[in-house]
């Protein structure tokens, strides 16, 4: 390898593209070439002189990432942004019933041997200035698949990858409706398949009755076609980071097949020893035993939630203390930003999940105090409060012949008559005639 050459594969092994995990998470259908150019097209993604979204790629440039070796581009590149211009990314929240539905390009144009991309200003919260909840890829690994399925499930099981800092395999499972949505074996932008997301239907009833042009619709189809040859292609990788292992999931009486457990480990021969994943500079300081009885999803989507907030290890905190409910970590998050000058928010959050606190239900954060005494007063005074309720039901129960003074505790006896007198004077006072 001569020095132009090596200078060119050192390029392309240093070129990184990051995008927000929610795009990632995407359900869309793409073409392998597409996905790679519009990857590499992110790469090199930033703001013009109006604050729109450009990026520009030299025909040179897409041949040496892309490894396009002879005939013209001109055809594969027009191809592609046709198709490009045309797909909807659909991002979704199902079990809070949200989506956002989008073109991802506006814009493809090609002259004087420069390919420029335009994005949709959308665009923007999952492609610049990313600071959490996002993950980078090497170009290079994206471009060294040969699969469009291959390039698809790495870049979807890689959003989880975080985990392999702490924990030397992780499990993860996908309604097997829901992966064959992301890793787009039929075309989530149709009529028909968004008209059905907007009614929040099931994927799986998606997947295997409404989609018009679903791919691979028996299991065994799937696994052999799709999941086997990505498998294969991800492990065989010396750039992929992480090798997958996969069994299915059987529902019912049939046995049928309802979704996909992941077993991932890492790539003892990844070539890039010492990279961060997904962004983070943390140290490991999570013991694997903190991961047992931890949904990897759910973890994921607290730590993208808190982002810089919190590390890795409160994360996982917090999500064990929800007992694995991301919604109640979210409301307790949300309650913490409402109050200012907090000392300890992760502590503050525990205590909010564990006393069910919100901002329904708001409950006293003393400044110029510490959080710990905070807790202590607001305990002393529950504690109090409780007490009295106790107090007062004995006292009217002892007024009413319900209950004797002896079958007192000796404890309350002097308070209980002294409550009672009170209420006794009182009574008379009211019975007076003006």
């Amino acid at each position: 390898m001569d020095r132009t050459e090596e200078k060119s594969h050192n390029e392309l092994d240093d070129l990184k593209v990051a995008r927000s995990n929610t795009l990632l998470k995407a359900k869309y259908k793409t073409s392998l070439f597409e996905k790679k150019l519009i990857a590499l097209a992110i790469s090199k993604v930033r703001l013009d002189v109006n604050g729109n979204l450009v990026s520009t790629i030299s025909a040179h440039e897409i041949r040496q990432y892309l490894n396009i070796k002879g005939g013209g581009i001109y055809d594969q590149l027009r191809r592609a942004a046709r198709a490009t211009l045309g797909h909807t990314v659909i991002l979704e929240d199902a079990e809070n019933k949200r989506f956002d539905m989008f073109n991802v390009v506006t814009r493809c144009k090609y002259e004087n041997g420069v390919f420029e991309t335009s994005f949709n200003t959308t665009m923007k919260e999952h492609l610049v200035g990313l600071t959490q909840k996002y993950t980078t890829h090497r170009v290079s690994t994206l471009c060294n698949f040969h699969s469009n399925y291959s390039m698809r499930l790495y870049e979807i099981l890689s959003t989880h990858a975080w985990v392999l800092q702490h924990k030397k395999e992780f499990t993860i499972s996908y309604a097997l409706g829901e992966i064959r949505a992301e890793l787009g074996t039929f075309d989530s932008s149709s009529k028909e398949v968004m008209n059905a997301v907007k009614k929040g239907i099931d994927w799986n009833v998606i997947a295997e009755e409404i989609a018009p042009d679903r791919m691979f619709e028996s299991w065994r189809n799937f696994r052999q076609r799709v999941l086997e040859p990505a498998q294969e292609e991800i492990n065989n990788s010396e750039l992929s980071e992480f090798h997958v292992e996969f069994k299915p999931i059987a529902q019912g009486r049939a046995n049928k097949t309802v979704g996909i457990k992941f077993f991932i480990t890492p790539n003892m021969t990844f070539r890039y020893k010492g990279r961060k994943i997904n962004g983070t500079k943390e140290k490991s300081n999570i013991s694997e035993e903190e991961f047992d009885d931890i949904d990897i999803r759910a973890a994921s989507e607290v730590k993208e939630m808190l982002g810089e907030y919190v590390s890795n290890h409160e994360a996982l905190s917090l999500l064990r203390e929800a007992k694995g409910d991301v919604s109640l970590v979210e409301k307790a998050f949300q309650y913490a930003k409402q109050k200012k000058e907090l000392d300890n928010m992760v502590g503050f959050m525990i205590m909010a999940i564990r006393k069910k606190w919100s901002m329904e239900n708001d409950k006293p954060y003393i400044q110029g105090k510490s959080l710990e005494d905070t807790q202590t007063i607001v305990e002393i005074v529950e504690e109090q409060k409780e007490y009295s309720a106790d107090i007062n039901k004995k006292v009217d129960a002892v007024l009413n012949g319900d209950l004797e003074i002896e079958d007192l505790d000796p404890s309350e006896v002097a308070m209980i008559l002294k409550v009672v007198q009170i209420k006794v004077k009182k009574e008379n006072k009211l019975s007076i005639s003006p």
